[in-house]
């Protein structure tokens, strides 16, 4: 027979369970792809914002699922309503944390920080950059560890996500090439300051893709073709228990053409 010290026991445990159990759904709620994308454009105001769901407007476009651990790392980007394209990368763990990260055009160029560039102008309203919104989400997701999954995140997230390409030595003319186009500011560049830019860009980068043997596994260059952009991942350390320990460099290519003249 229960004894009624029995029964407060078992209601108490009861209790507690459904507690601890509601407590847990509501921090997953919190850390939804739509919580994310919330998070994302109260911090970055300059983005675009529905008035409603910011999944309204922010569409997926592909999804990268990691294994073994689930991690999924999603490219979404504005819908056709708006006139520029807009992209975000959205990454969860694998108990469903999500957290977003802004991938805008080279227009914001304080937050994309570029290396070896002096053009003027553009926007600078971001006061961050990828490479610290990057590595404040993995360590908000639990992800920067010793064992290199950062920057097997970010790997992922180059080659199969975005579609980035390993920078080889044969790719010299082509990184070299100072092409123009137009990135809808104001601004334009003088032909030879650009070609001056690319030579120090090769010149910098060239070292770094064959470095000696020992080194060779903890550096990589990838060609992102669409944005323009070249991105060097430094590791600050070069031995395998601090894959975690590197920094986003990126290099603006091409040339900022001056817009078009209305007639």
């Amino acid at each position: 027979m229960t004894s009624k010290r029995d029964y407060y026991i078992r209601f108490s445990i009861i209790t507690l369970s459904m507690l601890l159990c509601n407590s847990c759904n509501k921090s997953i709620k919190g850390d939804s792809i739509e919580d994310a994308l919330t998070k994302m454009v109260q911090k970055f105001p300059q983005l675009p914002k529905s008035k409603w769901r910011q999944s309204d407007i922010y569409k997926p476009v592909r999804t990268v699922i990691i294994e073994p651990d689930k991690i999924q790392v999603k490219l979404c980007t504005t819908n056709d309503s708006f006139p520029n394209c807009n992209e975000i990368i959205v990454i969860t763990n694998s108990v469903g944390k999500s957290r977003a990260i802004p991938f805008p055009a080279n227009f914001y160029r304080s937050y994309w920080n570029f290396q070896l560039d002096e053009l003027s102008g553009g926007n600078s309203e971001f006061h961050t950059t990828f490479n610290n919104e990057f590595r404040n989400t993995m360590d908000s997701l639990g992800l920067n560890d010793t064992l290199g999954t950062s920057y097997g995140v970010l790997n992922e997230m180059f080659l199969s996500l975005l579609h980035f390409e390993m920078v080889r030595l044969s790719d010299s003319d082509e990184i070299r090439t100072c092409y123009g186009f137009n990135e809808g500011d104001i601004f334009s560049e003088n032909e030879d300051s650009s070609r001056i830019r690319l030579n120090k860009t090769w010149d910098t980068i060239s070292k770094i893709i064959c470095p000696s043997p020992s080194f060779n596994d903890y550096t990589r260059v990838f060609l992102d073709r669409e944005n323009h952009r070249i991105y060097e991942i430094d590791f600050k350390r070069k031995a395998y228990k601090y894959w975690g320990d590197f920094e986003i460099k990126t290099y603006r290519l091409g040339s900022v053409a001056p817009p078009p003249i209305m007639m």
